[in-house]
């Protein structure tokens, strides 16, 4: 069972310790079975009248991934994945290593995922992770990604990538409609013959920076839009995008090496 510390770090020290030691002694342990998002969903409905924490193990197919917000320097980076399918889902947020595990070990939506040792909070209908929760890819995505060579109309929440041919140097713009400043980033990949134009906005542009790639590595964009434009394909990701490093190039790799 989860103690008082563990959920303090599962929200990030934003709740105090009197608060922590109610929802721990509240806590009411299901991980004798594994479940999927819709009886996760169907759980928290139950508690509607009498919300708390439930720990769970819960397996099921990632919807959709997004990038790690921007944090401020010492906070703790935390990124929300969706599980489910379409009509039945669930917010994941994974905080510290395991959200910086979901890049690392490169899960994709898609893929099937178990999660154990997860905290169900029923009054805001969402799962946590806390130091005990783990993660493990149970099967790869069947899912394929966009061929930029079948492209002829505008085509929304898709996956593609490609190979790094072009890059600029990040820039900082105006939000639009709030205060500050984000970052943008332009890129060009390519596939076989046919080549996009990419521009990364918001967490998008930072993922990219974070990962560092070089020109040849392969990247993946997950829920961006992709439509022609004057003869060109032009790809946009956002904050609802996340963008991945697939594959470094391995002839930058063995050249560094020989170095």
């Amino acid at each position: 069972m989860a103690s008082a510390e563990e959920i303090m770090d599962a929200y990030s020290g934003m709740i105090s310790k009197s608060d922590a030691e109610k929802i721990a002694g509240s806590i009411d342990v299901k991980g004798q079975s594994v479940l999927d998002a819709k009886a996760v969903i169907e759980m928290a409905g139950k508690q509607i009248k009498n919300p708390k924490l439930l720990e769970i193990d819960v397996q099921d197919e990632v919807y959709r991934i997004f990038n790690q917000p921007v944090a401020k320097e010492g906070a703790v980076r935390w990124r929300t994945v969706v599980l489910g399918k379409e009509g039945d889902t669930i917010s994941l947020e994974l905080r510290g290593r395991l959200s910086a595990s979901i890049d690392f070990g490169k899960f994709e939506r898609g893929d099937t995922i178990m999660v154990n040792r997860a905290l169900l909070d029923t009054k805001k209908s969402k799962i946590v992770s806390f130091t005990d929760t783990t993660i493990g890819r149970v099967k790869r995505s069947a899912n394929g990604v966009v061929e930029l060579k079948g492209v002829a109309i505008e085509t929304k929440n898709v996956d593609v990538s490609g190979k790094v041919t072009v890059m600029s140097q990040p820039r900082e713009i105006p939000k639009i409609g709030s205060k500050g400043n984000t970052a943008v980033i332009d890129c060009t990949i390519s596939q076989d013959e046919i080549s996009a134009d990419v521009t990364m906005w918001g967490s998008s542009a930072y993922a990219f920076i974070d990962a560092n790639p070089n020109i040849g590595d392969i990247i993946k964009i997950e829920f961006c839009n992709i439509k022609p434009v004057e003869g060109k394909l032009r790809i946009v990701a956002n904050d609802s995008s996340r963008v991945l490093l697939l594959k470094r190039n391995e002839k930058l790799q063995d050249i560094s090496h020989k170095d």
